[in-house]
């Protein structure tokens, strides 16, 4: 867990994450690149894609933190919020002004 990191941008060529990718202290706001228009995946450590609702890559892994922002373009923000890797991130999405 790094505690320092308060911000990413996810790279335009990111198509998976894994698990936990970035759990830190719960603060660390997300950022979407304006032509991120595909959403990055979540994936195990084999590879394979995880779609249930259980999942927690921006938590510590026992409960998300309320308190991170995604930041997405308005273009894109009905693609995440209706994404099945995104959506239960609703509360957490911000649109990008």
């Amino acid at each position: 867990m790094n505690e320092n990191i308060k911000e990413i941008h996810l790279p335009l060529n990111l198509s998976k994450m894994g698990n936990y990718s970035f759990a830190t202290n719960g603060y660390t706001d997300i950022y979407i690149n304006e032509n991120k228009k595909t959403p990055p995946k979540f994936v195990d450590n084999n590879g394979i894609e995880l779609t249930t609702e259980n999942i927690l890559p921006f938590g510590n892994g026992e409960k998300i933190e309320k308190s991170f922002y995604i930041f997405i373009p308005a273009h894109l923000y009905s693609t995440y919020i209706n994404n099945i890797h995104w959506k239960k991130y609703k509360k957490n999405i911000q649109i990008l002004t």
